[in-house]
C-alpha cells in the first residue's frame, strides 16, 4: 500500500508538472481569465490506478461554471458520494458527506481540475522531443487534441477538449495511471453546487 500511495503521489505531481499553467495567481488575482473555452458544463470521468499490489477504481463527476474559474469534483465509492472537492471562485474546500463537514484548503488557484493545452507545454520540452503532439482522437463524442510527454522512465499521455481534460494516462515500472472522461455535457450549472451544503460545519 505504501508504494501504491508513492506512485499516485507522483502521479498527480507528473500531471500537475506537464498540463497546467504552472503559475500561482490566485482567481481574484487574474479577473477575466477563462480556464475553459466553456461557460458552464459537467464531464465523469473513471479512474483506474493499478500497481503490483494494489488495484483502485472509481469515479468522479465535475460540475463547472464562468468558465472552470468555479469548479466542484464529486469523487465516489461505488454509488455512494464519499468527497467533495469544491471551488467557489475565491477560496476552495474540501467537503466530507459522512462528517457534514466542510475543511478550508486554502484560496483558489483556477478550479479544481488540470487545464489541457498543448500550447502551454514548455518550448524546450517541444523541441527535444520530450513532448510531442499526436493525432487527434474522439472521447465522450468529441474530437480532442492529444498529445504525449515522457521524462525520468515516465511516459504521460494528455487529450483535451475546449481546454477541458479528457485523458490523462501515466505508465511507469510502478504502475499505471488512468483518468478518462465518459460523459461530457454543456449546461447550466446551479450555484448551489459550488457553496458549503446547508448544516455542514465549517473548519
Amino acid at each position: 500500500m505504501k508504494n501504491a500511495l508513492i506512485f499516485l503521489i507522483c502521479c498527480i505531481s507528473f500531471t500537475g508538472c506537464n498540463q497546467q499553467d504552472s503559475s500561482k495567481i490566485s482567481n481574484v488575482e487574474q479577473p477575466g481569465y477563462r480556464k475553459y473555452k466553456v461557460k458552464s458544463g459537467t464531464f465523469e470521468n473513471q479512474t483506474v490506478l493499478s500497481t503490483i499490489s494494489v488495484h483502485m477504481a472509481y469515479k468522479t463527476i465535475i460540475y463547472f461554471a464562468d468558465y472552470g474559474m468555479k469548479e466542484c469534483r464529486d469523487t465516489y465509492t461505488g454509488d455512494t458520494l464519499s468527497e467533495r472537492f469544491m471551488c467557489d471562485g475565491i477560496n476552495t474546500y474540501k467537503i466530507v458527506p459522512s462528517e457534514k463537514t466542510a475543511y478550508l484548503v486554502g484560496i483558489a488557484y483556477r478550479g479544481t481540475e488540470p487545464r489541457f493545452s498543448w500550447d502551454e507545454v514548455d518550448k524546450a520540452d517541444k523541441t527535444s522531443g520530450k513532448a510531442k503532439k499526436l493525432s487527434d482522437t474522439l472521447m465522450a463524442g468529441e474530437k480532442c487534441e492529444r498529445y504525449r510527454v515522457t521524462a525520468s522512465g515516465v511516459t504521460a499521455t494528455y487529450a483535451g477538449f475546449k481546454n477541458i481534460s479528457f485523458l490523462t494516462m501515466i505508465m511507469s515500472p510502478g504502475g499505471t495511471s488512468l483518468t478518462r472522461c465518459v460523459a461530457y455535457k454543456e449546461k447550466e450549472i446551479p450555484q448551489e453546487k459550488f457553496s458549503i451544503p446547508e448544516g455542514f460545519a465549517l473548519k
